[in-house]
């Protein structure tokens, strides 16, 4: 059962990604894990990035088809959680990485596909 409208998933995404952000300080893993907290500022950008290029309620510049935001969040929860596997991730850092990334994909299976036919879609900068 899909419910999230995608302006509530836009909404989430931006916080998700600023949580990211700042998530080595926030959780106290800034000073001792210098790499996770690259990959904190690299995720979160990223999705705050990605975010506003996506063509709905709440992207600006919206270049990007939903479609793909949707296929780039999969991609990105996929990343948070295998973090521990594939970039060697420990600690703190590796719980706050696989919770959000379960979040991520929570939240994009839940969020209503594409508009259906006859909804106005937004306007594009292209």
């Amino acid at each position: 059962m899909r419910f999230i409208p995608h302006a509530v998933h836009g909404i989430l995404d931006y916080l998700v990604g600023l949580l990211l952000l700042v998530s080595p300080w926030l959780f106290g893993y800034a000073h001792d894990q210098p790499v996770p907290t690259d990959m904190a500022m690299i995720f979160g950008g990223g999705l705050m990035l990605y975010t506003a290029l996506t063509n709905f309620e709440v992207g600006i510049v919206r270049l990007l088809p939903f479609p793909v935001h949707m296929v780039l969040d999969v991609l990105l929860g996929a990343a948070l959680v295998a973090s521990p596997i594939l970039f060697s991730t420990g600690g703190t850092a590796a719980v706050v990485f696989v919770l959000f990334g379960i979040f991520e994909l929570l939240m994009t299976a839940l969020t209503r596909g594409a508009a259906s036919p006859g909804h106005p879609q937004f306007p594009s900068w292209t």
